[in-house]
């Protein structure tokens, strides 16, 4: 009979012993159970869902902003072939992710304080978002085109790489604007519809209630 190698002697202590661990230390076996009851606890948390939903919201925002920054750049290539996908429009990407998150950000955590504190609806908590919210997004975006503009029509040594950039982060920002307006409050009463965020605090209620 062929001799087991180490590691299938400890998946046989391990499957064979359950507390194989816990004779060495008494404290492992404590320890686990006191982890799990806290992660169950963690898990089971009404705020940690809501959490993992408004995460959700903001990455759904993203490919707006990619999306933009891809067709501006494949239209200025049909002009002009220097315009490609480079590291250069790659590095766009990355700021235009942080941007369009940011975008989505502050409608969807003000829609979510209309739901929780002041009892709206999703429908109306997407929408006073957005209407409250519209003002700020426009300005600090466009504050954000006028800057990048210089770049579109940069000339001289490496301007191709300047003007790479700024063509993706014009367009990705006009997109993730003009587009996530409407986008953004569709997708938290999109998210909270699937998560039943409604019927959920009505339940909340009736238990305090109760």
């Amino acid at each position: 009979m062929a001799e087991k190698t180490p590691n299938q002697q400890l998946a046989e202590k391990l499957l064979y012993k359950p507390a194989y661990v816990a004779d060495k230390d008494a404290d492992v076996k404590q320890k686990a159970h006191a982890f799990a009851e806290g992660y169950k606890k963690f898990l089971d948390n009404g705020k940690t869902e809501r959490e993992v939903a408004a995460e959700s919201e903001h990455l759904m925002s993203v490919p707006v902003a990619v999306l933009g920054a891809v067709l501006f750049i494949g239209v200025s290539h049909l002009l002009n072939a220097f315009y490609v996908n480079d590291i250069y429009m790659q590095i766009s990407l990355v700021m235009l992710i942080g941007l369009a998150a940011k975008n989505a950000i502050l409608v969807v955590e003000y829609a979510d304080r209309l739901f929780n504190e002041q009892g709206a609806s999703l429908m109306d908590a997407a929408i006073g978002a957005a209407k409250l919210r519209v003002r700020p997004i426009i300005m600090t975006a466009f504050a954000f085109i006028l800057g990048v503009m210089p770049l579109i029509f940069a000339s001289g040594v490496y301007a191709t790489a300047r003007n790479i950039m700024g063509v993706a982060l014009v367009g990705g920002m006009l997109f993730a604007t003009l587009l996530g307006i409407f986008v953004y409050p569709a997708l938290y009463y999109f998210v909270g519809k699937i998560g039943r965020f409604e019927q959920r605090r009505e339940l909340k209620k009736q238990e305090e209630n109760a």
